[in-house]
């Protein structure tokens, strides 16, 4: 959540992993599947994501690997993120906007901290220069192995190779930062009451399916931590007949699912079953969607 601005009316979502994990298709299925639900959709990268950025992103992306130093290439990637969140990211969050960002600061932690050895303190010391407390609503971590990840990079044939032709051992030190931000970032807590790292397994598991994912733990988060993003809508989910909240013979069941929303189902009988969430708003204004509304969060897991 963003801690320096309470009236902060959009969604951040950071969708973060080694290299060749299939970030930037899922942000493309997400922004299509969310705007299709009537969602204003922004799409960005780190580094990146403004003309100041990207011109710093050339620096860091191309070129020989050690044409910085450490403590020079995370000052570069910092300046970089501050324009970005200064200058895209906070004004379309303010206009209600959802954004998709491609890498955030676990970027930083695993790539540059675990990496390339720059001390854990040392990055939380020149994050929090660059953006204060700013940070996403909800962050996926991709999982795949380094290897794999690393041939689908090359096989992109780009010029923006300078992280990929690292050798393998640095690959899997970064792999390791990547579990670190999972454990250590859900064990800190969050303002959230859920934790606002998912982690995402992709192995076996097409591209439709790992969208599907997504897109159901990002519709509960905005109804749970951000419903004013939410107008009329009916939902569509799936609950077992022993699901705790979903009582046989009770009709209609209210299901609280967040501050001010409320979710009535019509049938709880059924395995899956049509319920409608009242959070204000037009009521012409309704739509269908695939969500899921049972006791735990979606299956979004790490292998």
């Amino acid at each position: 959540m963003i801690k320096e601005n309470d009236t902060k009316k959009g969604f951040f979502i950071v969708l973060d992993s080694c290299n060749g994990a299939g970030k930037s298709t899922q942000i493309k299925c997400l922004k299509e599947r969310l705007e299709a639900l009537d969602y204003d959709v922004i799409t960005t990268r780190e580094p990146g994501g403004t003309p100041g950025a990207e011109q710093v992103r050339e620096l860091l992306v191309t070129g020989d690997p050690d044409r910085w130093d450490k403590i020079s290439e995370i000052m570069l990637f910092s300046a970089a993120r501050r324009n970005h969140v200064e200058t895209l990211i906070k004004p379309s969050l303010a206009a209600g906007k959802i954004v998709l960002c491609d890498r955030f600061v676990p970027s930083t932690i695993a790539y540059q901290g675990f990496g390339r050895g720059v001390a854990l303190d040392t990055i939380k010391h020149i994050t929090k220069m660059a953006i204060g407390d700013f940070e996403p609503d909800l962050t996926f971590l991709f999982f795949i192995d380094p290897k794999v990840g690393l041939q689908r990079a090359a096989s992109r044939r780009g010029h923006e190779m300078r992280f990929e032709s690292l050798d393998m051992d640095f690959h899997r030190r970064v792999q390791d930062g990547y579990d670190y931000v999972l454990r250590e970032g859900n064990r800190e807590g969050s303002i959230s009451r859920h934790h606002k790292y998912q982690a995402v397994s992709i192995h076996d598991r097409t591209i439709e399916t790992v969208t599907e994912i997504l897109l159901a733990t990002i519709l509960r988060r905005i109804i749970q931590d951000q419903p004013t993003l939410i107008r009329h809508l009916r939902v569509v989910f799936e609950a077992t007949p022993n699901d705790s909240t979903l009582t046989p013979g009770q009709q209609p069941h209210h299901l609280h699912v967040g501050d001010g929303v409320s979710v009535v189902c019509h049938d709880p009988t059924l395995l899956t079953a049509t319920a409608e969430i009242h959070p204000g708003g037009d009521a012409d204004q309704k739509r269908d969607i695939p969500f899921n509304l049972c006791n735990t969060e979606p299956s979004v897991d790490k292998p």
